[in-house]
């Protein structure tokens, strides 16, 4: 094939149209739902409006997570109906065309509620719940297929957290222990390594059912419970530095056991339980103040929290 530079003729470019790069648009995408369903799907985070169908998980699941490449979207773990109802699954899309997830592997444990985050090329699944809840860190490389490979250990046993990352680092805040205590806690490990979590700060209060998502160098943190009592704090971090998390604003909804998925400038927040569970808000991810509306999700009724979500344009991949 020639190169792309000139002018070409008509019948050139018609010649060599399949050879082409192909446009992806910065996606979002949201996966199962608290009555374990095996939908996916998708925004366009650039854009606002309604979801759309993008295709099935391979295994009907809650409480499952997300990590991605530019390329391709993995998600792992959640709860199954039937015995053992925790799920070790990992499936992967690939971004380029909507459709069915395929099988990638499995997580080292069964578990429900880890949180996904991680660069351009390793996923990074944090803590989860099988009672009793893990302090795990596995580890898997996007761009291929196989078992996750242990990466360390959290520095305090977690689930329900929220997750993202730079490409350099990820960073885990929230969440609850297996006796139902609400962490304020944050860690954070370095992709490229593997390691045990280290001590980044605290949000400003201890809650579980908490979600975030990033841009390169700042990470945000979205909703979560507090005793029963769904949030509507958004907090951020910048991810390079370490401290406590700082005020952002306010989410047009209170969320918990929410889904966030970042864009290259906006970050957005879908689904909770009770009231507004379709809801779907954004944040431009450099500025603060409130939420503001974006659309709603299609698919999932009034039980469309606990969703794990991807995108192809988070912060890791930059």
């Amino acid at each position: 094939m020639p190169n792309y530079n000139g002018v070409w003729s008509l019948t050139t470019q018609l010649q060599y149209r399949s050879d082409w790069p192909v446009f992806i648009p910065e996606l979002g995408l949201f996966a199962g739902t608290q009555a374990r369903t095996n939908f996916i799907q998708y925004v366009t985070i650039t854009t606002t409006g309604d979801s759309l169908d993008w295709g099935d998980l391979t295994v009907a699941r809650q409480n499952t997570t997300g990590c991605a490449s530019l390329t391709r979207g993995v998600f792992g773990g959640g709860e199954v109906s039937g015995s053992p109802d925790k799920t070790d699954v990992m499936d992967f899309i690939t971004f380029a065309s909507a459709g069915n997830a395929v099988d990638f592997g499995n997580l080292s444990l069964n578990r429900a509620y880890p949180a996904g985050c991680g660069n351009g090329t390793r996923g990074i699944f944090y803590g989860g719940t099988n009672d009793p809840s893990y302090n795990v860190i596995d580890y898997i490389t996007i761009a291929s297929t196989g078992n996750a490979t242990d990466f360390g250990d959290t520095n305090q046993t977690r689930y329900g957290s929220a997750a993202f990352a730079s490409p350099t680092r990820a960073v885990a805040g929230g969440g609850q222990t297996q006796g139902g205590d609400r962490i304020n806690s944050i860690e954070y490990v370095t992709i490229t390594s593997t390691g045990n979590g280290t001590d980044f700060g605290n949000l400003a209060s201890s809650r579980s059912g908490v979600t975030g998502c990033s841009d390169a160098t700042r990470g945000v943190f979205f909703g979560g419970d507090i005793n029963g009592t769904k949030q509507d704090k958004i907090e951020y971090v910048t991810i390079a530095s370490t401290g406590d998390a700082t005020d952002f604003g306010d989410l047009d909804v209170a969320r918990e056991k929410a889904s966030a998925a970042a864009g290259s400038v906006r970050g957005v927040v879908a689904g909770t339980s009770g009231s507004d569970p379709t809801s779907i808000e954004f944040v431009t991810i450099q500025t603060t103040g409130n939420g503001t509306d974006f659309g709603d999700l299609s698919y999932g009724g009034n039980d469309t929290n606990e969703m794990g979500a991807a995108s192809n344009s988070h912060g890791g991949i930059a």
